[in-house]
């Protein structure tokens, strides 16, 4: 009859094989280091990275704030409020908003080299069809406030 043979599995010691992973892993690794240095001389060069050891050196006191603040009525109603915006923006093509913005900027821009326009020039320009548009759009987000403010009194 055979004999057994006995195995023994003799397992690296896990530091040595940490060392091993820690001396291979810039050239495994190495476009991805080079990245992460970067993000990190970024966020030095800007402050980020004592904006972010100042704070957690302020954890408690931060956190103490934040959780009093939320706390109260205003607070609660802050985080109602600003989770509503959220779904109504994500309600709007960003498409739209980008250009809107776009235009709105250029135009500033623009108004402010000019000298300003006189009455009649005023008055022309606002009965043209974009801003006719625009008012349209104003004035309709008023009467949804109105009406919103008129349901809401009934109640």
């Amino acid at each position: 009859m055979a004999k057994q043979i006995e195995f023994k599995q003799v397992a690296a010691p896990p530091e040595e094989a940490l060392r091993l992973k820690v001396e291979t892993a810039p050239f495994e690794h190495g476009e991805a280091l080079l990245k992460a240095y970067a993000l990190l001389e970024t966020a030095n060069k800007h402050g980020i990275l004592d904006l972010l050891r100042g704070a957690i050196s302020a954890e408690d006191t931060i956190l103490n704030k934040v959780a009093g603040y939320a706390n109260t009525p205003e607070g609660i109603n802050t985080m109602r409020n600003l989770l509503v915006l959220g779904k109504s923006l994500g309600t709007l093509n960003p498409d739209f908003l980008r250009e809107a913005s776009q235009d709105l900027a250029a135009s500033v821009q623009d108004e402010c080299k000019k000298q300003p326009a006189g009455l009649f020039a005023t008055t022309r320009r606002m009965f043209s069809g974009d801003a006719l548009r625009g008012l349209y759009i104003l004035i309709a987000g008023l009467e949804a406030l109105g009406r919103t403010a008129r349901k809401r009194e009934k109640l």
